[in-house]
Formats: C-alpha cells, structure tokens, sequence
C-alpha cells in the first residue's frame, strides 16, 4: 500500500486531519479569487486527482483506493450542491467541511455500538475530531425546524444498515457507500439550506 507505515503517510494523513482547519478559516477570510477560474480549477484538479488516484491505486492505511475515490466524488459533488446557493469560496469551504463531519455522521450508530461493547478507547479522540467542523456551523449558520428531522433520518438508516450487516451478517459491498452517500446528500441539504448569521 502507498503512504502507509512511511514518514509521507504520517505527513499526508496529519494534512488531511488538520484540513478542517484551514476549509474554517477560509470560510470566513477576505480572501478574494475569480469565481470563473476557480471552479475551472477545481474541476480540472478533482478530476486529476480520481484519475490519479484510480490509476496507482493509492491507498492509506484504513483508507483503501475505493473508499479515496468515494470521498473524491463526494466532496466534488457537495461543493457543486453549495455552489448554487453561496459563493465558490464558501461552497468549497463547506463543502469540505460536510463531507468531513460526514464520515462521523453516517458513523454515529456504529460508534455508539462501539463505546457501549468495549468501552472508550484512545481510537475515538480520531473519531470525535469529525466533529471539528460542528461548532463552527452551528456558530456561523441557523438551521430550521426541518434540520433535525432530516438528519434523523440518516441516522436511522446507517442504525438499519449496522443492524443488517452486524447483527444479521447480511453484508453487500455496496450498502456502506449507499449509506455514505444518503447521509452526506441529507448533511449538505440541511447546511444549505441554512441561512448565514450575520459577521459581528
């Protein structure tokens, strides 16, 4: 596997843990580019990046190619749904920070599980940083009455999924993307549709 048990994996996988970070900070900068050209560059670079990563076949530890390639096409995807309604730079931003909050999200049930079979355990201070990107929309966005129940529902379905796989060890490949995908179009659907609190 590439980047894994190497100095360029450590290095790779604490850029991607502290990109939530930067996606914060970029949210709410002056920082100014054309709109135009950005999202031409976005475009060209996401779609160098799957095919890149297609190609060799990158992966990172619990990262495998598939998995890569999945969160590819989902950040792509929710920075386009946010592109409609804000601006690229916050789009972009956003759509970062959901597909990241996502990968907690989806997983709710499933670490629920965990804590309450084995007890807490120094793996879920990773997990829990998933979380990062939730004080901050919660500070910068108010959400409606429907945000709850939407998101309840992702829930409920990753908790049907963790029960049909786990519990009754019926297990298709693809139940887990499914349910990946459902929980992130729920996410962006509640985050743009919230409207931005006012800069103090």
């Amino acid at each position: 596997m590439i980047f894994q048990e190497t100095i360029s994996g450590f290095i790779v996988q604490g850029v991607i843990l502290l990109q939530p970070l930067f996606w914060m900070w970029l949210h709410n900068s002056k920082v100014w580019f054309r709109e135009r050209v950005a999202k031409e560059l976005f475009t060209i670079v996401s779609v160098a990046v799957f095919f890149s990563a297609w190609s060799i076949g990158v992966s990172m530890g619990y990262y495998t190619t598939f998995l890569i390639l999945q969160y590819i096409v989902f950040t792509v995807l929710a920075v386009y749904v946010f592109d409609t309604r804000r601006s690229f730079k916050q789009a972009i931003s956003l759509g970062f920070l959901t597909v990241w909050l996502n990968s907690f999200y989806w997983e709710a049930p499933l670490h629920l599980a965990e804590l309450l079979s084995g007890g807490p355990h120094i793996g879920m201070l990773v997990q829990v940083w998933r979380l990062a990107p939730l004080p901050f929309l919660l500070k910068n966005y108010s959400f409606d009455k429907y945000a709850k129940p939407t998101l309840a529902v992702g829930l409920f379905l990753s908790t049907v999924i963790m029960y049909l796989r786990i519990y009754l060890h019926i297990k298709y490949w693809w139940m887990y993307p499914l349910n990946r995908l459902i929980c992130l179009l729920l996410l962006v659907k509640v985050v743009a549709e919230a409207k931005q609190n006012a800069k103090e």
